[in-house]
């Protein structure tokens, strides 16, 4: 994370009639420090740690895709499709029934 404070202004700060304050107007810009919180131990020790997972994960998903010939979507390829566009596989739905899946899984517990 950097050190640096991330700052909202115009148009994110615009009054609005359901921005406006009692208090009186909004101010021009804010800035909102993040930083992690004490709770997670040093800052320093996080991100490395979180460093490190990410890598993993990341080379986890790189052996799969070798293996599997599977490819990564590009800019290019992302940027050409519509944003109207919607998936041609459809996913699976109502194909469990509450009423049998609870009465399934109680039956081996009495």
């Amino acid at each position: 994370m950097s050190p640096r404070p991330r700052c909202a202004g115009s148009p994110f700060l615009e009054e609005t009639s359901y921005g406006s304050s009692p208090n009186g107007p909004m101010p021009d810009a804010l800035e909102l420090p993040l930083t992690l919180p004490a709770e997670l131990g040093p800052a320093a020790e996080v991100l490395l740690e979180l460093r490190d997972r990410v890598r993993a994960v990341e080379l986890e998903r790189a052996t799969e895709r070798e293996r599997t010939g599977i490819r990564v979507l590009g800019r290019r390829a992302v940027l050409a499709q519509s944003w109207r566009d919607s998936p041609a596989s459809v996913e699976p739905r109502r194909n469990l029934r509450p009423q049998v899946a609870g009465r399934a899984l109680a039956a081996p517990l009495d």
